[in-house]
């Protein structure tokens, strides 16, 4: 049996995530976003969702449309499923100016009353404070490539760093989750960098 330590860095190894992050050129826009939905569909893989019926999909949903959406469905397709269970990717046509809390937070709700995975891109980062609202207590992972998003409540932080794509994991949200995620995956995670406002 391969130990948790091998099988994710042989994952990370597989998406390319233990290797510097090519600079996008006008021509290649997705590589941030392809790394990132690769980030993503690792966070599933190493999460437990409780009572998860084997074969019932995965509801993955992307806030907002482009390329981080284009990138989360085709990591989706790539993988397929996880632990037997298929990956569906929607995505929310959000704008991405700040939503009005007394409309935006029961209307969110009830697009993400069925959800599993939440990810917001950073297009998008003005909804983090609707999205932690609306999944607080319930069994759903919240990644983010935002910044502030795990100092709002959020569960995990994408960010870049020297070239690199990094994640930041809120310990306490996540430990507090009516979900488990690996151990293992938590020890990767690294502080914020410090931002220099």
């Amino acid at each position: 049996m391969v130990s948790w330590p091998r099988r994710i860095a042989a994952t990370l190894l597989a998406f390319g995530l233990l290797l510097p992050l090519p600079r996008p050129t006008a021509a290649e826009p997705t590589d941030v976003a392809s790394v990132q939905a690769a980030y993503l569909v690792n966070f599933v893989r190493y999460t437990r969702w409780p009572q998860a019926a084997p074969a019932q999909p995965l509801q993955v949903v992307v806030v907002g449309r482009g390329e981080a959406a284009r990138a989360v469905r085709d990591a989706a397709r790539r993988i397929g499923a996880i632990d037997g269970r298929p990956l569906r990717v929607r995505t929310l046509a959000l704008s991405p100016l700040a939503p009005r809390r007394g409309l935006a937070v029961p209307a969110l709700a009830s697009e993400l009353a069925t959800a599993d995975v939440v990810f917001v891109p950073d297009s998008h980062a003005s909804w983090h404070d609707a999205v932690v609202e609306v999944t607080d207590g319930r069994p759903v992972l919240t990644v983010s490539a935002g910044r502030g998003f795990v100092t709002a409540g959020g569960m995990f932080e994408l960010f870049e760093e020297r070239a690199h794509v990094h994640f930041a994991a809120n310990q306490r949200v996540i430990a507090q989750a009516p979900l488990q995620v690996s151990a293992r995956l938590m020890s990767l995670a690294r502080p914020l960098p410090e931002t220099g406002s």
